[in-house]
């Protein structure tokens, strides 16, 4: 095709240069219906997305607010296990002690026992030692009877 402006020549109507005209105006409305469609159907998704959002963004929301709460309940739930912790090892140490101490007095009291065991059976034998001679110094001793004295 010739350049109309190049060789001087002016064009005699706009339908001259407008070569594309047909194609554009007869696909002009099937374009125009069919992006219609297609921004209705974005519109529709941006709008489930957007509801979408929403409800993750409320979930979120609803999550993190349980976390804290979880969050303070496992450090007040520490702090009580600690105590508890500690209370169990004080109340152990100081039942080891008493444990200790009663063992002391049971052993002291055992040798309490063997001493007085001891100084029993000494005084056992003493006694019978005693007994012995008793019984015979009555056989050797002769029995003296006294005259029955009548009042006067």
């Amino acid at each position: 095709m010739e350049d109309l402006t190049s060789r001087g020549k002016v064009a005699k109507s706009t339908s001259e240069l407008d070569l594309y005209g047909d194609l554009v105006n007869s696909s002009v409305g099937h374009d125009a219906e069919a992006l219609s469609r297609q921004l209705e159907e974005q519109k529709a998704r941006n709008a489930d997305i957007g509801s979408k959002y929403r409800r993750v963004a409320e979930d979120n929301d609803r999550l993190q607010g349980l976390s804290s709460e979880l969050s303070k309940q496992n450090t007040s739930l520490q702090m009580n296990i600690s105590c508890l912790f500690k209370t169990a090892k004080l109340e152990i140490d100081r039942k080891d002690r008493e444990i200790l101490t009663l063992r002391s007095r049971l052993e002291a009291l055992g040798k309490v026992a063997a001493d007085l065991r001891a100084s029993n059976d000494v005084a056992s034998a003493q006694m019978q030692q005693m007994a012995v001679q008793m019984s015979s110094m009555r056989r050797t001793v002769p029995v003296v009877h006294e005259p029955d004295v009548q009042p006067a």
